[in-house]
């Protein structure tokens, strides 16, 4: 997990309501809060992960409390891994990031 993403994901929340992990502009907000300085692309698969709704899914998973949450990161992962040819370390560290 990256702790300066993690943080700044949890002040975009407490500041925007959950509703920003839904929208493109959490790229910006991220980038606001310094959690993007050199990482070009980890932008690129966090819009990734807007678009395809991974992180909506998420989101209605750590919301449930669910029990499927230490499979969802690694299987969400994989797709998102094979559809874009991201590399899994870096796209499974995003997503913990966001838990």
């Amino acid at each position: 997990m990256d702790k300066m993403l993690a943080e700044a994901v949890r002040i975009a929340v407490r500041d925007f309501g959950e509703e920003i992990l839904t929208e493109d502009r959490l790229i910006g907000v991220l980038k606001d809060y310094h959690a993007l300085l050199d990482s070009q692309g980890d932008e690129f698969i966090i819009r990734t992960l807007i678009k395809e709704g991974s992180l909506s899914m998420l989101l209605t998973e750590v919301k449930n409390n669910s029990t499927h949450l230490k499979e969802f990161i690694p299987r969400e992962s994989d797709k998102i891994t094979r559809k874009y040819g991201f590399a899994k370390e870096s796209v499974t560290k995003i997503l913990a990031s966001f838990v």
